[in-house]
């Protein structure tokens, strides 16, 4: 990765090295280490308090100074997405919004400014957060051709952490624990190769300037669809709607798009087969997808938990029947 200039690169070092021990965020993380499942109160907490926002995904994450936390992930369709932070019990402790460029201090505008001039902002991934009424911190996500960095900014465009974010900020947990909710495949059978838009064939990156203009490519990868079917799949972002995961064949011909939608947009034929074929599993309600093909058809993709810890993976056809199931 190209650092920081070598001046601020050490001065981040020092903020870092200086506040180890008191964590500059107001949160002593301890171990590095959380429980391995999302907990219940993270859950309950979400429902309650943002009943109208879409739980994208909810991961482990390292913010700062070994800082872990339980991240959420939110979007309502029309707003800002955020972002819900909580401690390693569960306990609720800030929440993130995404701003637009234009609404940092100016003195945050010139924090960055006096970055290394190998990076870029990437103004849809610049966040406010509001750790306390009188202590709001901004995180801003800088990249360069080599790698990306996460620098969190006090009010003053004091830098009190850089974060390179090749280090997987989850505590090396490439899953997220399981909690990935990305297509359902947690750990990408092994599969994730986490490529980016340099790896595109210019035939597709092409394609998704004119089709998806207004997103930006935030991986590349090969999927295991759950009939052992292979795909490359491209993760598309565009700050403020959901994403979408375009899936191409491996010759790299789109075979369908992939969409995180509610529940409630399930088709009445599946939502009857799920009540009466899977009576015992509770749908994951932030694990909902739409898979629009090529050809027109339209399948759903759904994870159901079972009260015996048993997790199953079923795509169905708009009709109710089932194209595949996987544990």
């Amino acid at each position: 990765m190209k650092k920081l200039s070598f001046k601020m690169f050490l001065f981040a070092v020092l903020i870092i090295s200086l506040n180890s021990c008191d964590e500059p965020l107001g949160y002593n993380a301890g171990p590095l280490s959380l429980s391995g499942n999302v907990p219940s109160e993270v859950i309950d907490y979400l429902d309650i308090n943002f009943p109208d926002y879409q739980q994208r995904k909810t991961k482990e994450e390292d913010i700062c100074n070994d800082t872990l936390v339980y991240e959420a992930e939110l979007e309502n369709g029309s707003g800002p997405d955020i972002n819900v932070y909580f401690k390693a019990n569960g306990s609720y402790w800030f929440t993130g919004f995404e701003i637009a460029y234009d609404s940092l201090p100016v003195a945050v505008k010139v924090g960055i400014e006096a970055l290394d001039a190998s990076y870029i902002v990437d103004q849809s991934d610049i966040e406010r957060w509001e750790i306390t009424a009188d202590s709001i911190v901004y995180k801003i996500e800088v990249r360069s051709l080599v790698d990306d960095a996460d620098v969190i900014f006090a009010l003053d465009g004091t830098v009190l952490c850089v974060s390179n974010d090749n280090d997987d900020d989850d505590n090396g947990d490439d899953d997220d624990n399981g909690d990935d909710d990305d297509n359902g495949d947690d750990d990408d059978n092994g599969d994730d190769d986490d490529n980016g838009a340099s790896d595109l064939p210019a035939v597709v990156v092409d394609f998704i300037n004119q089709e998806y203009g207004s997103y930006r490519i935030e991986s590349v990868e090969t999927e295991d669809v759950c009939d052992d079917k292979r795909y490359y799949e491209v993760e598309l972002e565009d700050g403020v709607g959901p994403d979408l995961e375009l899936y191409f064949s491996l010759d790299w011909a789109l075979q369908f798009v992939m969409t995180e939608i509610n529940r409630s947009d399930l088709s009445d034929e599946v939502k009857a087969v799920i009540a009466s074929d899977y009576a015992g599993y509770e749908l994951e309600s932030d694990d909902v997808y739409r898979l629009d093909w090529t050809d027109g058809s339209v399948m759903f993709e759904v994870e159901l938990e079972s009260d015996k810890g048993k997790d199953l993976e079923v795509i169905f056809y708009a009709d109710g029947s089932i194209f595949c199931e996987e544990d």
